[in-house]
């Protein structure tokens, strides 16, 4: 089967991923997409797995829509299913792309989707929170959502500030806003018009209220331009304080408490799970403070950290202090969401912001649970001696270093008017963190080990019978048979503003990189590159001697003492053989086209982005390019080697009821002209939606065709036999969708209905050989959702789907062939409230049939029942029992009971 092409374009981790899923062959995953998901709703995704073979870990990869690089969540287990939730901060108008990755013990890797997971995800529509849809129920209030910011600047009482009555002065300074017509200036404080009672002039507001009672207060201001177009009013509110009495009073805490305990057994294999999680809060009128844990049975000495905690400490608007695990966002060329694990400082005052993060990527893992996941006996590297002796090699593996980063971002310069920044990232792994030795793990012999019996052995073990026969054991100190430890370096700089009154934004931000993907023998010396071109320790790089000692013809001596000494550096970044890149730029072009080879180092990335709404239109037209070296281990899911120019526009149309979206995006891997058959890409998409209203059915119609063209004109040759690596192919991906509430009977419903094909054509399919398998999968997908709310407390909801993909494979006799898999799902479920809504009883039934090669049908049955105890405290135990039926063979294959208890306070 020919590999995608695609999948040189992506980085080596996403590379190895998606090569082992490209070839993979099983269905061993169900996974169908959510309808849909709204903007601060958490969204759940789940997957059921066919296979016996133990899960490793299982993970979802995800992104704005067209967004550059991938966030990742990891997924648990909670049968039948595996659960993953998406945080609803992280969810956007502009769309969900994502895919998920599970790796089986066996070494196997499967996706969803099945081909190129990372480069055609799935999609999913977002649509507004239920805030944002309140702003579109009148026209004139979709408009103010589009309304320009002014840029002026509160000077007093700063938000959340205390002040005390008599020193209560309101003021802002509009130098910044030349653009704003003081005579549309209205100002309101506490809901009562000031306007009045203000002074405005000389580009400042200033209001002196009398004596205001304790409390809080707040200041609304309204205006306009010039030219008589609303701008977006601005609010902030702050606390009046007599002593400290007052403060007492605006004193808050609250939050809650819960602990989850589970039972399941999966294909006969039992898991137990408990968990205990809290968050809580405490607030003042000038600061408050968050903090969150999680505890859970799945921590592990063998994985990175499953337990959580973490707090905010934040003042007014202008301090943020993060502390234990959190996700820090400075730019998707740096870090983008990951998780890190230490300390977050993030200031925001006029004219100055200021990022600063500091922990660990990493922890270090010691080793893997098992034989030969700790130490691994070398059967090639044992050498005997003259004497007699022979020496054994012992390697380690199994491990993870403790991978440390810190990153700082500084910006300068209004928010909405002319600013730029600096910023850097630098990573690296602790050799130290890992033991060469720990503790007395196990590790196979095997039968060519001469003086050895074949067997398992204990670290001590070995050790004692090596030495018993007069035998060595050399135990490698370094260069590991794991992961090589690695380092990194990121810089660069942002510059950005805003034109014709916020309507108008352009940013442009430029990063290069150094990263170094083995460390082990440190920095090197000057003395080490005097020897690295040449034998000769001469003090001279490059020089090649004769017989005679003499500097060969041609040979150009550089005195080392002239060269850059990298030691000086090495506590921020290593430098030595093993660095990417080595020389920076191609040293072939840059005489000839200095810029040109500038912009396209192979370690640089930038982005140029303009974005604008005028007239109901919101654009965005973006080039953006990553180079095939760039690397930054704070986003290791950040697509190299890829350039893209990205143009799209929405439309509001029928009062903000009706919304089209146009995008256009190419994309290649030609940054280098050294590079043979590029492949490019060209994506077209269109959508519509439409929402009359709340009451009313609404509708999306989504269109996208991807279209791949690698130039490779030719057959390749490998091993002596002919290979089709040519590229030229259409996928098509076509949604519709239909949202409908219905009242019968005094019974509300709400019906949804999608409808999904994906279809792939082979534009060379006339010109290839018979029996070429063109490696691409098409769906088609039906799905049908009601849920029912009754007039008495009873809600139900009723859901099918039929899923039917068609597969390509090569038969035994050498023909290629689309073999149908069909998934059919239907499910009922329902809750009931009783005891005046104390008690909520659930149940539910689902059913899920899997045609092609084979077939099997699963039924899986669940209840839930979920109490109010005293106050506060709720109680929910729920249970699943999963039979599955394979042939004509049914077994119990999941069973499980959950008990949560969660406490609000």
């Amino acid at each position: 089967m020919a590999v995608d092409r695609t999948i040189l374009r992506l980085t080596p981790k996403i590379l190895f991923l998606t090569v082992c899923l490209s070839v993979g062959s099983a269905q061993v995953i169900y996974h169908k997409p959510p309808d849909g998901g709204k903007v601060g709703e958490n969204l759940e995704l789940s997957l059921m797995l066919f296979t016996d073979i133990p899960v490793t870990n299982a993970t979802v990869y995800f992104r704005e829509t067209g967004g550059l690089s991938f966030s990742e969540i990891t997924m648990w287990r909670s049968a039948p299913n595996w659960i993953a939730v998406l945080p609803g901060t992280r969810l956007t108008e502009k769309g969900l792309e994502y895919c998920i990755v599970v790796n089986l013990e066996d070494g196997s890797s499967h996706a969803s989707p099945r081909q190129s997971p990372f480069d055609i995800p799935h999609k999913i529509l977002i649509k507004a929170g239920e805030d944002k849809f309140k702003n579109f129920n009148t026209s004139a209030q979709a408009a103010a959502a589009l309304l320009a910011t002014p840029d002026v600047l509160i000077l007093s009482p700063e938000p959340s500030e205390l002040v005390r009555p008599e020193n209560v002065v309101i003021a802002v300074s509009m130098f910044s806003a030349p653009q704003v017509d003081s005579a549309s200036i209205r100002i309101e404080l506490d809901g009562v018009d000031q306007t009045a009672s203000s002074i405005i002039e000389s580009g400042i507001i200033s209001l002196t209220p009398g004596l205001l009672t304790d409390g809080l207060h707040t200041v609304d201001l309204y205006m306009g331009t010039s030219y008589g177009m609303e701008m977006e009013p601005l609010s902030w509110a702050f606390t009046v304080t007599s002593g400290m009495e007052s403060i007492l009073e605006e004193f808050s805490y609250g939050g809650k408490m819960g602990s989850r305990m589970s039972h399941e057994s999966l294909s006969g294999v039992n898991y137990d799970v408990t968990e205990l999680t809290g968050e809580g809060f405490v607030s003042l009128p000038f600061a408050e403070f968050k903090g969150s844990f999680r505890q859970t049975s799945r921590e592990s000495n063998y994985q990175q950290p499953q337990n959580r905690m973490s707090g905010t400490f934040k003042m007014s608007e202008y301090v943020d202090i993060k502390f234990g695990d959190f996700n820090p966002r400075l730019s998707p060329f740096l870090i983008d969401g990951r998780r890190v694990r230490g300390t977050g400082v993030f200031l925001d005052i006029p004219w100055f912001r200021f990022q600063y993060v500091k922990g660990q990527l990493n922890r270090a893992v010691q080793n893997q649970d098992g034989v030969d996941k700790t130490y691994q006996f070398l059967t090639n590297d044992l050498t005997t001696d003259s004497t007699g002796k022979t020496t054994y090699t012992l390697d380690r593996v199994g491990y993870t270093f403790q991978r440390k980063m810190t990153a700082i971002k500084l910006s300068v310069g209004p928010k909405y008017g002319l600013h730029a920044g600096v910023h850097m990232l630098q990573a690296r792994d602790d050799i130290e963190s890992v033991r060469q030795v720990f503790g007395n793990q196990s590790f196979t012999v095997d039968s060519s080990a001469t003086g050895l019996d074949a067997g398992t052995y204990s670290y001590s073990g070995f050790l004692s019978t090596v030495d018993a026969a007069g035998n060595v054991v050399d135990f490698k100190e370094d260069h590991w048979g794991g992961n090589s430890p690695q380092d990194n370096v990121v810089f660069g700089f942002d510059v950005g503003s805003s034109f014709d009154d916020r309507k108008l934004t352009l940013d442009f931000s430029w990063n290069v990189s150094l990263f170094n993907r083995d460390i082990w023998d440190g920095v090197m010396t000057r003395t080490e590159m005097d020897t690295a071109l040449d034998d000769s320790l001469d003090g001279l790089i490059g020089v090649q001697y004769d017989e005679n000692g003499n500097a060969t013809a041609g040979s150009v001596a550089i005195d080392t003492n002239e060269v850059f000494d990298p030691i000086p550096w090495k506590a921020i970044f290593i430098m030595n053989a093993n660095m990417t890149p080595l020389v920076p730029f191609d040293v072939t072009t840059i005489e000839s086209s200095p810029i040109s080879t500038i912009i396209n180092m192979p370690s640089s990335a930038f982005s140029i982005k303009a974005k604008g709404h005028y007239a109901k239109n919101n654009f965005i037209a973006e080039y953006r390019q990553v180079g095939p070296e760039y690397v930054s281990l704070g986003n290791p899911y950040l697509t190299s080697n890829v350039r893209e120019f990205i143009l799209s526009n929405r439309l509001a149309l029928l009062d903000y009821k009706m919304f089209l979206t146009g995008t256009y995006k190419y994309r290649d891997n030609e940054i280098l002209k050294a590079t043979l058959d590029p492949l490019n890409t060209t994506t077209l998409g269109m959508n519509m939606s439409l929402n009359p209203g709340s009451n009313s059915p609404s509708y999306v119609v989504n269109f996208q065709s991807v279209g791949k063209y690698n130039e490779k004109t030719e057959m390749d040759t490998v091993a002596g036999e002919l290979v089709d690596l040519r590229e030229d192919s259409r996928a098509v991906n076509t949604l519709a969708s239909v949202n409908i509430p219905l009242t019968i009977l005094d019974i509300s419903h709400f019906v949804v209905v999608n409808y999904n094909t994906i279809k792939n054509t082979d534009n060379l399919g006339s010109k290839r050989a018979g029996n070429y398998l063109f490696p691409k999968t098409d769906t088609e997908t039906l799905s049908l959702n009601l849920s029912s709310k009754y007039t008495i407390p009873l809600r139900t909801n009723l859901s099918f789907s039929n899923t039917e993909l068609f597969l390509p494979f090569t038969s035994t006799d050498g023909r290629v062939e689309k073999v149908r898999y069909t998934w059919t799902t239907a499910g009922l479920a329902g809750q009931y409230k009783l005891m005046n809504d104390k008690l909520r009883v659930s149940g539910g039934i689902s059913y899920l049939s899997s045609k092609g090669l084979s077939e099997s049908t699963i039924v899986s049955v669940k209840g839930a029942a979920d109490m109010d105890v005293i106050e506060g405290m709720s109680a929910i135990l729920s249970g699943v029992l999963q039979l599955t039926k394979t042939g004509d063979e049914t077994e119990i294959n999941t069973t499980g009971i959950i008990l949560k208890l969660r406490y609000n306070f």
